[in-house]
């Protein structure tokens, strides 16, 4: 059985020898460039995945086919940010495992900040894609094209241009009847209005909250009759974060609660840790500090669930890993028992590993596995000290060969 390497070094050799034969039409062309690229992508070749879907791009040009242009558009856009050092992972995490061809997503890509490419021109791009996308009847392509340009321009403070972009992604998309690929648009719209709506002031929010809220219900109703039951739960999970927001918390429990057994039924495992730990902080602001440390603890044992689906160097631990177990470990220090002074340890220490992993590749890491060392045979007086960095303060654990923490 071959590797996820091995597997995509295939692709990229079936899809150089297609694209040898003399017999293609330009649209062909365009395809199979557009695949390679993503391809390239795949494998971490930045500069290659874009020479592919800049070619796939001016072919599709050439025979107008704006469907093929706006997806190679769409696509280069998110090489183009991995190259300004952006994070690349999908907003949501049902897209981590759509793969084969070019239904598969570009992510992992490390920065490269020799490449003169700025924020500004790829959000260009995304909107160019979207126009080419609506022109050719793509409204799931148009529409998260259109949210992705949004949540970045977040990223430069420009809220006015994100809701202006938001609406039209919004506007995309159909109240009903919508497709596998749009329920997927549809949660990607409202997760980023989520964002834009914890980001910006309360006179923007209004008009946002409405159309988050009617994405996110479309997309749930959608997936529901459509028996989607993993999409289902990210809909019932982005509902919770966004009743979360207007402080309905018991609601909001209810939600992830729901998104957690579909999340099971459905063996997505990969948002298990997403789901928990967003219930931990919902039993926090209601002052169940038991339900919240044992739903921490539920979301740490689901770490590897993530790391399984995504592989080595592809799991952003600053946007996703590192804000809910340095919650746990918040709350950890604030009870102050010896126990849980250990436990908060302990969780520090896993977040360490995973940044060490996505450093050195998970390989170099697991080959030290087995050989680590406690303090107390390191020398008499060793101590080791942990840090958790919050946005306020630093938190020191001291540990030494005499006493844990």
């Amino acid at each position: 059985m071959l590797s996820a390497d091995q597997e995509v070094s295939a692709e990229i050799e079936t899809y150089k020898r297609q694209l040898a034969e003399n017999d293609l039409s330009l649209r062909d062309h365009s395809l199979l460039h557009g695949a390679l690229g993503l391809a390239y992508a795949a494998s971490g070749q930045r500069l290659l995945a874009r020479e592919s879907l800049t070619e796939s791009v001016a072919l599709a040009d050439r025979v107008g086919a704006l469907d093929l242009a706006s997806k190679s558009q769409f696509n280069l856009a998110l090489v183009e940010l991995s190259g300004i050092g952006r994070e690349v992972v999908p907003t949501n995490w049902f897209a981590v495992t759509r793969s084969g061809g070019s239904k598969r997503e570009v992510y992992g890509l490390e920065p490269d900040a020799s490449e003169n490419v700025t924020l500004e021109a790829v959000i260009t791009q995304l909107e160019l894609a979207a126009e080419n996308a609506g022109r050719s009847g793509d409204r799931a392509l148009r529409a998260r094209a259109l949210a992705t340009a949004a949540k970045y321009q977040l990223a430069r403070e420009s809220g006015d241009n994100a809701s202006s972009l938001l609406t039209a992604a919004h506007d995309a998309l159909d109240a009903s009847n919508l497709d596998r690929e749009e329920i997927e648009a549809s949660l990607l719209v409202g997760e980023v209005g989520i964002l834009f709506l914890s980001t910006q002031s309360a006179d923007a929010d209004s008009v946002i909250l409405e159309q988050s809220f009617d994405r996110l219900s479309s997309a749930l109703s959608a997936s529901r009759v459509s028996g989607e039951q993993r999409l289902e739960a990210y809909a019932h999970g982005l509902l919770s974060r966004l009743y979360g927001l207007e402080a309905r918390t018991d609601e909001a429990i209810a939600l992830s609660q729901r998104a957690i057994e579909l999340a099971e039924a459905s063996d997505s495992r990969e948002s298990l840790f997403v789901w928990h730990g967003q219930l931990a902080s919902l039993f926090e602001q209601s002052g169940d500090t038991q339900s919240a440390l044992e739903e921490y603890r539920r979301a740490t044992r689901s770490i590897q669930n993530i790391q399984s689906v995504a592989g080595a160097g592809q799991v952003s631990s600053r946007e996703l890993i590192e804000p809910i177990l340095l919650s746990y470990v918040e709350l950890l220090l604030r009870s102050g028992t010896r126990d849980d002074l250990m436990a908060a340890r302990t969780v520090v220490e896993q977040l360490k590993t995973i940044e060490f992993e996505r450093f050195f590749e998970e390989s170099c890491v697991a080959d030290a596995t087995g050989s680590e060392t406690s303090i107390a045979t390191v020398a008499e007086n060793a101590a080791v000290l942990y840090t958790g960095l919050f946005d306020d303060r630093v938190e020191l654990i001291v540990s030494t060969n005499s006493r844990d923490p």
